[in-house]
């Protein structure tokens, strides 16, 4: 979308759909015009023009949102971000695992999406990967498996109409089903029998599950709930209700857990469960407002989570939130490593940015395939599938940068 940015401020409101409030978005250089001078789209999706007073030569243009009219680069334009770990060494990959960026010989930010797979089912949902193999789950009830050369696909008889999400631990992978409500494993090493974990009795629901040493975590319709993994209990035991009842495959399905307690997404709020006192409603409380809160990931000292209004942190304790927009109508699908949180969003962008970040530290991975949905990481690359009736299943790939 090519627009020229020097048109005056009253024409930008005539045309609120495209500018919004003074903030434009572009997808590549030539969408960076102001007044026939080029500009360069930075991995921000920002436009910026030379500047020979910055020290890198460029300065955003006044459209770039909280970075606008400030240096590329400059780290004066992050204030609240002393805390991201841009100094944190990269870590050691084998080439292998590191596929490349522009293999058609394209330019511009972000590297292109490379197809790892497709079968023969209308769309996928969740993913996890287990050292060099996908599992997604499928829209005709089986989990599928392929190593990350997209090489060796196989499935796993899921037993039922539409399986969901997806998790695993050291020996087995775990999935939800949809429509009846099964919960079930099959073990890592082949072949890979399934067998039964657990069943809710009130479906259907699209919330996502969770390992934590010998139990399972599942968001499902009208609360959280837990169960062994053994498959020892056949109806799972609920750890705390909610509200929303998880029809909608972005909004209230997340759950983590960690040592001491529960977080769950819910009716427009984070909120957490002490494990101690599961089974006890008046003991959750609302962690974060968060309109749209989807997916939810921990680390050692924060909780992240995807909404309508972006990419999100809160540190542990309750202090030091933090909300980043993503231009686009929400974040989802939430990853993370070391030093970067990841997401999608549905207009097509997978995304990053450091720990601890702010808006200029965000980098777009890839562009231009609409509609991913989940994504999962490893040293290399990032991995997303695409959640749209029609989509057959496909899986993507591209290089970090």
């Amino acid at each position: 979308m090519r627009r020229d940015l020097a048109l005056p401020a009253l024409l930008g409101l005539a045309l609120g759909g495209c500018l919004g409030s003074r903030s434009f978005h572009c997808d590549q250089d030539t969408d960076c015009q102001r007044g026939g001078v080029a500009g360069h789209c930075e991995a921000t999706m920002y436009c910026a023009f030379d500047d020979t007073t910055c020290a890198t030569g460029r300065r955003y243009d006044p459209t770039a949102g909280a970075l606008a009219d400030t240096c590329v680069g400059d780290p004066d334009a992050n204030p609240g971000a002393p805390d991201a770990m841009t100094d944190a060494p990269p870590t050691a990959c084998p080439p292998a695992r590191i596929p490349a960026c522009h293999p058609s010989g394209g330019t511009g930010p972000g590297c292109d999406p490379i197809q790892l797979t497709t079968i023969d089912a209308s769309f996928t949902l969740g993913m996890v990967l287990v050292d060099d193999t996908l599992y997604y789950a499928s829209g005709d009830g089986d989990v599928r498996r392929v190593s990350i050369d997209g090489l060796a696909g196989t499935s796993i008889d899921g037993a039922g109409g539409d399986s969901v999400a997806l998790t695993a631990d050291a020996t087995n992978v775990y999935w939800n089903d949809y429509f009846n409500g099964q919960v079930r494993g099959a073990p890592i090493a082949l072949p890979s029998t399934p067998f039964d974990v657990t069943t809710l009795t009130t479906t259907p629901a699209f919330g996502h599950l969770v390992v934590s040493g010998p139990m399972l975590y599942l968001n499902g319709a009208g609360g959280i709930f837990r169960a062994p993994t053994d498959g020892s209990q056949p109806t799972p035991t609920k750890v705390v209700s909610k509200v929303d009842d998880g029809y909608d495959p972005d909004v209230s399905i997340g759950v983590a857990v960690d040592a001491t307690d529960v977080y769950f997404s819910d009716n427009g709020r984070v909120r957490r469960i002490p494990i101690a006192m599961a089974g006890n409603d008046t003991a959750a409380s609302d962690f974060a407002l968060a309109p749209g809160a989807g997916e939810i990931a921990l680390d050692a000292d924060r909780v992240y989570w995807a909404s309508t209004d972006g990419i999100a942190w809160r540190n542990k304790d309750g202090s030091g939130l933090t909300v980043l927009p993503v231009g686009d109508t929400r974040a989802r699908g939430v990853a993370l490593d070391d030093q970067h949180v990841y997401w999608t969003t549905p207009g097509g962008r997978v995304m990053r940015v450091v720990k601890g970040g702010a808006v200029g530290d965000i980098e777009v991975i890839a562009k231009g395939v609409a509609d991913p949905y989940e994504i999962v990481v490893d040293c290399g690359a990032a991995y997303w599938n695409i959640f749209k009736n029609g989509s057959h299943g496909t899986v993507y790939k591209a290089r970090l940068p």
